[in-house]
């Protein structure tokens, strides 16, 4: 599982965020599949890490800043495009898009 935070978050609410995630995991994997912790711990491997991504400069556009960075996750394009200069025109087109049902 991999992180971007794109807020400067601290390390032990990163870690938090992890346990949180995993610990969500875990109970749907047993509730969907029917297999006890034990089964499922033996069977689970995982890696955590925290990605690099672009970091904005204010409390108001994390939301902005989770869709440009996984945008450019998804179709292979630097995380480092995006900055706060640029969010308000992201803003716009994010909604645009959400109008037109389309993504790109």
């Amino acid at each position: 599982m991999e992180i971007f935070d794109s807020g400067n978050t601290d390390r032990s609410s990163l870690e938090e965020i992890f346990e949180n995630v995993f610990k969500f995991l875990r109970e749907e994997a047993i509730e969907r599949t029917g297999c006890t912790l034990a089964e499922l711990t033996q069977a689970q491997s995982y890696s955590k890490s925290i990605g690099s991504c672009s970091k904005q400069t204010n409390g108001t556009d994390c939301g902005v800043f989770t869709c440009v960075n996984m945008f450019c996750e998804v179709f292979g394009l630097s995380k480092m495009l995006m900055s706060q200069d640029i969010s308000d025109h992201c803003r716009k087109k994010i909604g645009l898009s959400i109008l037109r049902n389309n993504i790109c």
